[in-house]
Order: C-alpha cells, then structure tokens, then sequence
C-alpha cells in the first residue's frame, strides 16, 4: 500500500475531527465576561482534546515516516484509530457542556481510552509489520513507553472511579497530564523531518 496515500487521508480526517471539534464551540449568549466565562468548560475540554490529537497526529507522523511498508493490517488498525478519532467531537462537546454530570464525563473517559488502544493496536501494528530496527524505535518512543504502561491504565480507572464523585475530575487529570503527553513526543522526529 501506498505510504504516502494513508498519510494523506490520516492528516484530512485528523483536520475534519479538528474542525468539527472548534465548531462546537458556540459564541456566548451575552455580551459580559460572565457570559464568556460561561462558555469556559466548552473550551477547556476543546484544549485538551486538540492537544492530544495532535500529539498523537505527530508521533503518528514519526511512525510512517520511519516505516518501510504499510500492510493490510498496519490499514486497518489506522482505520481503527482514525474512527476512535471521529468520535471525539461528540464527546469533547457533551463533556464540556455538561462538565458536572457523571456521564458525559464518563463517555469522555471511554472514548479517549478507546481511541489510546486504538493508537497502541497501530503502533504495534507498524512494529510488527517492519523490521526489528523500526520496532525498536516504536518501542521506545516515549508515547508508546507512557501508554502501554500499567501505571497509566490505572490512573485512568483511578480517574474514571472519581468521576462519580467529581466529574471534572477529567479536566484535571488531563490538564495535569498534559505537559507528560507533549514531552512525548519523540526527540528522533526532529532528526528524521529535518535532515
């Protein structure tokens, strides 16, 4: 299979999720800052959601960038992670309207550890389907490290527990994480896209 087609059609649907997500965003029902600050959770979880698409999108980037061949099943598993991408929206703005309900927050929750497998299945896809040095260098991305770690899996079910209590919750655990996920992004890409 073409590279370079997957790459394309990956970084159109990434746009159109990106998109759909900032039309979410509704202008305020009035005119003052308490208005605006109304609208303050709608954007919060717009933030955090663009910041770890993109972070994925770049390490996704990395990934084909390093990766002699794409198969049938590296396709596939990247149709698996473009649809778990496409489902953000819906839950990026269910959440952000209704930030102190239990599931919004929830189905939030879901999504985004639906849509990290997915990203774990592609990775181990593409490291599968070339040579032991490129799976190598997946392995040891840092994303891949961050995501395939128990730790990470437990904090989420820790957060996902704590959502009944608090729903924001997620905001905080994501805006705390943050940082972590931008910091993995892998220091290789500079070295492959700058050459």
């Amino acid at each position: 299979m073409n590279k370079g087609r997957v790459e394309a059609f990956t970084d159109a649907v990434i746009a159109i999720v990106l998109t759909i997500m900032v039309l979410e965003l509704k202008v305020p029902e009035g005119y003052t800052w308490h208005n605006l600050a109304e609208s303050l959770p709608n954007f919060i979880a717009y933030l955090i959601s663009f910041i770890y698409i993109l972070v994925a999108w770049y390490n996704h980037h990395y990934m084909f960038g390093i990766a002699n061949k794409i198969t049938k099943k590296i396709f596939w598993a990247n149709n698996l992670w473009m649809f778990t991408s496409s489902l953000f929206p819906v839950s990026t703005a269910w959440f952000g309207k209704y930030i102190m309900h239990w599931q919004p927050a929830i189905f939030y929750l879901i999504i985004y550890a639906i849509w990290l497998y997915a990203y774990l299945i592609l990775s181990k896809a593409i490291a599968s389907e070339n040579d032991r040095e490129i799976a190598t260098m997946i392995y040891n991305m840092p994303v891949y490290k961050l995501l395939s770690s128990k730790y990470y899996f437990l904090i989420m079910l820790i957060a996902g527990l704590g959502v009944y209590v608090f729903p924001p919750i997620i905001f905080g655990l994501f805006v705390i994480q943050a940082p972590i996920v931008i910091r993995a992004i892998s220091s290789e890409s500079d070295q492959l896209f700058n050459d």
